[in-house]
């Protein structure tokens, strides 16, 4: 084979050799999972969207940064406005990520989607209820304990009766705290809570797109790559950020958006895992933001007060104490209520 002939071969194989080499390290490159979410968004491909990213987490992680965190932030909340707090946070959250998964859905999807069920928990009514045994001697103790131990059933009526009461308590609470959230967001159209939520839920993808473009964060205001790095565990579980720069006309200056990615163990495909400096480009964009939260959450709050809710037990008390069945039960075990 002539001299000339055998370097064009070699050459031929050295550029294939690049080009599928080249192919497989951008296949397996974080990068590369944007792509496919991009392709998949464009063909209407929920499956492939889901394949690409961990939409659950990227919601969750979101509403934390965005909401929850800033609101539990507000300072000079007693530890009981916190928990009035947190439940009507739970509420509002399952509310925004049940619009903003449907709003996903619609824009991609061609089939239904489950709605995601949080599950809410109660404080024990035994934190409340100081049921304590009367003073008696050593033989009347132990004639009461026996009253108590054929007396369980009772006994679980009454503490199901309590608990079914404290539920009701702070149900109330949380929701009132709710309620006044969505005036207060009503109230003050000009914030950004008011602009993205103080709409119909149909409405809330065009007002999002428009804070958006105030922003930058559109493609003409791309300005490329920030960053793309991974690292990996003991046990070889890989994950990555990769961050993108945008100008943004609002401040007049470059923002890096970062996302934090993880590679799955099975597919070992890279998926997009959440927006990792979400709190820190708000502070950026919109300095005034988590002002806005917590005269939110103070407005929600105003009048909630542990003397309020010992007021509330109380009543509630009262309540527990004219059930015939509560009467007969303390009686017979003489506890104190």
């Amino acid at each position: 084979m002539p001299v000339l002939l055998r370097l064009v071969v070699v050459l031929i194989v050295l550029l294939g050799a690049l080009a599928v080499g080249g192919y497989l390290y951008w296949t397996n490159s974080p990068l590369y999972a944007f792509q496919e979410a991009a392709l998949a968004v464009k063909n209407h491909d929920e499956t492939g969207l889901k394949r690409r990213v961990v939409i659950d987490n990227v919601i969750d992680h979101l509403l934390e940064d965005l909401v929850v965190q800033p609101a539990l932030s507000t300072p000079h909340l007693s530890g009981f406005q916190s928990q009035v707090l947190a439940g009507a946070l739970a509420m509002a959250k399952k509310s925004m990520t049940d619009g903003l998964l449907d709003s996903i859905h619609k824009s991609v999807a061609t089939t239904p989607q489950s709605a995601i069920l949080l599950t809410q928990t109660c404080l024990s009514p035994l934190q409340y209820f100081g049921l304590t045994p009367a003073l008696a001697a050593p033989g009347e103790r132990r004639r009461m304990l026996a009253q108590v131990d054929t007396g369980a059933g009772k006994l679980k009526q009454l503490l199901n009766a309590a608990g079914r009461e404290m539920a009701n308590e702070t149900k109330k609470l949380r929701t009132t705290a709710f309620n006044r959230m969505q005036t207060y967001i009503h109230n003050h159209p000009s914030t950004v809570p008011g602009r993205l939520l103080d709409c119909p839920p149909e409405e809330r993808g065009r007002h999002a797109r428009i804070m958006l473009e105030e922003y930058g964060l559109t493609v003409k205001n791309f300005k490329g790559l920030a960053c793309c790095s991974t690292t990996s565990d003991i046990i070889g579980r890989e994950s990555g950020k990769v961050g993108f720069n945008f100008y943004s006309p609002k401040i007049g200056n470059q923002i890096e958006i970062d996302f934090e990615m993880i590679k799955d163990l099975e597919s070992k495909e890279w998926r997009i895992n959440s927006l990792s400096n979400i709190a820190q480009v708000m502070e950026q964009l919109e300095p005034a933001y988590q002002t806005d939260i917590h005269e939110l959450v103070e407005y929600s709050l105003s009048g909630m007060s542990n003397k309020n809710m010992e007021t509330d037990m109380h009543g509630m008390t009262e309540r527990l104490k004219q059930d015939p069945t509560t009467q007969n039960l303390l009686n017979n075990i003489k506890l104190r209520f």
